[in-house]
């Protein structure tokens, strides 16, 4: 059975409980208010009861904790926290709020902190904490929060759960493969997954040479220098919300012909922070990222790039992301094919480029010709022509050089994903990543909005 626990005014999803547990507001149940927020839990509202929760655990590591809890009956109420089948502490408070450590289990239990919050005459909860070191094997390991005393109607309240652990840091990816001729280039990405202390958490990267060379060949986080250090702020990354840090690269390009070269950059290991897979518990994580740099000074070396964008209509701007339109409506496809390497595409050695438009659409027409730009020249080539749905073209310029098409199409019906490609076929293209580009369109029969509003404490669902 799945809950909703509301513990300091965040909702904490998954809790689950294998019979009923209540979620109260405070005021109205003896009088009890929150310790954090305005609501807390009851393990016994229904039946003595135990919440859980899995969470990332690795053997061996220290798990600090802390909670709050309040009897609501005569005698002290008692619970217990495990982390998976490791006992960590037995506690028994009283309905004022003063607490008593009956077992510590586990690692350190602080001294219990009682009637720490007023109320009225009265006083109200006592707050529990330590810290253990897990013994269990690392993986996905359930904590769990279990009532061992009260009636199956009442007892136990408890509010403030934190558990922290070490966050899981990594490379993005352990492969990143870039031209020489990129220079400021997507950089080296490091995830963080987990909690990050008030000081933040210093990461020391290394670098280290393979055939390409720091200060020649690269540069990395504005510098030269092989060990550098970088600052994770302070926050939660967890939830969804992991923090990305980038590590800029920029490359030095040359004009001597070479193998490709390659250099490492390694993730320092560190008592702060776990290197391990930030997406599957206990597996092993990108702790070092290869970099290649692909020479491009052999005389047939070119780098040419296509890129396909969208619209809906006829203007406005255009763009990558999915697009959602109705049947008959006009969709208009831009296509802009780029010399980035260093050598010039020549006119007798030509890119051909090619888009076929996929049968989700009729009436295609070659809205605006080809279009010369950047560098181009007068004898540099751009031309672009149509045969049914398939537009076909060439390409030849200098670097920076550019040629642009705009197509436009009557949407019909379903979901289409169209891609254009780009070859330089006399050539040798050095990194074929961007010769394909794609965009998705969805085509509905007709579009339905749905808007909420809220009329005289009724609310009103209105189709548009």
């Amino acid at each position: 059975m799945e809950h909703v626990l509301i513990l300091q005014v965040v909702v904490v999803r998954l809790w689950n409980c294998g019979q009923d547990l209540g979620v109260l507001g405070g005021g109205g149940t003896g009088n009890l208010v929150a310790k954090e927020g305005t609501q807390f839990a009851e393990l016994n509202a229904e039946r003595l009861s135990e919440i859980s929760q899995n969470i990332c655990l690795v053997n061996g590591e220290q798990v600090n904790w802390r909670f709050s809890h309040n009897g609501r009956n005569t005698n002290p109420d008692t619970m217990n926290f495990r982390a998976g089948t490791q006992p960590v502490v037995s506690v028994a408070t009283g309905t004022t709020g003063t607490g008593n450590i009956t077992s510590c289990s586990a690692g350190t239990c602080n001294p219990v902190q009682s009637n720490t919050v007023p109320v009225g005459s009265t006083t109200r909860w006592a707050d529990y904490s330590g810290s253990f070191i897990y013994t269990g094997a690392t993986g996905q390991t359930t904590i769990g929060f279990q009532s061992t005393s009260g009636s199956g109607t009442s007892g136990n309240f408890l509010d403030g759960i934190q558990i922290e652990v070490k966050p899981i840091i990594e490379f993005t990816s352990a492969n990143y493969s870039v031209p020489e001729n990129a220079g400021s280039v997507q950089p080296i990405q490091v995830i963080v997954v987990g909690t990050v202390p008030p000081a933040g958490i210093p990461l020391t990267f290394t670098v280290t040479d393979g055939t390409a060379q720091l200060g020649t060949d690269y540069k990395i986080n504005g510098g030269v220098a092989n060990t550098f250090t970088i600052s994770i702020p302070a926050g939660n990354y967890g939830s969804g919300t992991p923090y990305i840090l980038n590590v800029p690269v920029e490359i030095i390009s040359d004009t001597v012909p070479e193998p490709d070269e390659t250099f490492t950059v390694t993730i320092n290991q560190s008592n702060a922070y776990h290197v391990m897979s930030s997406s599957g518990c206990g597996a092993s994580g990108n702790g070092t990222a290869t970099y290649k740099i692909i020479d491009d000074d052999e005389p047939q070396d070119v780098d040419v790039k296509i890129e396909k964008t969208q619209r809906k209509g006829t203007s406005g701007s255009f763009q990558s992301q999915p697009l959602m339109v109705k049947t008959n409506d006009t969709v208009q496809y831009q296509l802009v094919i780029t010399n980035k390497g260093e050598r010039a595409i020549s006119s007798t050695g030509v890119a051909n480029f090619q888009d076929v438009v996929p049968n989700n659409f009729n009436s295609v027409s070659i809205a605006v010709a080809a279009t010369k730009g950047g560098t181009a020249t007068a004898s540099d080539k751009c031309t672009a022509s149509l045969s049914g749905n398939t537009l076909s073209g060439t390409f030849s310029g200098p670097k920076g050089a550019t040629c642009s098409v705009t197509i436009s199409a009557t949407a019909v019906s379903g979901v289409a994903t169209n891609t254009a490609t780009v070859e330089a076929t006399a050539n040798n293209d050095i990194f074929r990543d961007d010769n394909t580009s794609s965009v998705q369109t969805t085509i509905a029969r007709a579009l339905i909005y749905l808007t909420k509003s809220s009329v005289g404490g009724q609310v009103h669902l209105i189709f548009l």
